[in-house]
């Protein structure tokens, strides 16, 4: 019986139905440990008898295994690549906003400096290209003006602008908005007297198609302690 066992593993030899049924009826405890037995159904008889199921450790062999590993591994790799290229995908629009909004930033801050220079050289052509039709500035004593009104004043001859310096500006930009905050100090003389300012300041600028053009301006005085 153990050479047709043997046999049966190896898959050298087919046991007789008299076999089979010897080694069903025999001690289990000395059957191979790597064989099952289970009932199933005869589909025209109606009784049941017993078949083998063979469970051969060679059935399965190592490299199978590590070889459907190696697929899962891969698979898992693929995985992760097409879900890091989604994102990257997806953030490529902020990106290109948030450098967008970067370059005119950069750009707004650049042209402040330009209108305060055009400012204290008087310098009625820049000026006027940078204030839109609409634009209206309100200064330290609440008083407010239009375009050709800070034009106006910026053109006097009376007033002589020694210093006029930007500091701690800072833009956030909104699509076609940029609002810019900081600290502005202006010093000369007007009409022969010195004088002295320190302001807050915020502007407002629109992005057209003609650029940028600032549209409002708030100057005040900072409270003293």
């Amino acid at each position: 019986m153990d050479e047709i066992i043997n046999g049966m593993i190896e898959g050298k030899t087919e046991p007789t139905p008299e076999e089979m049924e010897e080694w069903l009826t025999s001690d289990w405890n000395a059957k191979p440990k790597r064989f099952s037995h289970r009932l199933v159904s005869a589909p025209e008889s109606g009784t049941k008898s017993r078949s083998l199921s063979f469970c051969s450790a060679n059935r399965h062999p190592q490299a199978t295994w590590h070889q459907a590993q190696t697929v899962r591994q891969e698979c898992m790799q693929a995985r992760r690549l097409s879900q890091f290229v989604v994102l990257f995908l997806s953030g490529l629009p902020l990106l290109a906003n948030a450098q967008q909004r970067s370059a005119d930033g950069d750009k707004v801050i650049a042209l402040e400096k330009k209108w305060t220079e055009a400012y204290k050289q008087r310098n009625v052509s820049i000026l006027s290209s940078l204030l839109a039709e609409e634009f209206v500035i309100t200064v330290e004593d609440g008083s407010t003006y239009g375009k050709l009104g800070y034009i106006s004043h910026s053109a006097d001859s009376s007033v002589r602008v020694e210093v006029a310096e930007l500091s701690d500006l800072r833009v956030r930009v909104h699509g076609n908005v940029a609002v810019v905050t900081g600290a502005y100090r202006e010093t000369g003389t007007s009409k022969g007297k010195p004088y002295e300012y320190r302001d807050r300041l915020t502007d407002v600028w629109v992005k057209s198609p003609a650029g940028w053009q600032v549209i409002a301006s708030h100057y005040s005085v900072p409270l003293t302690p």
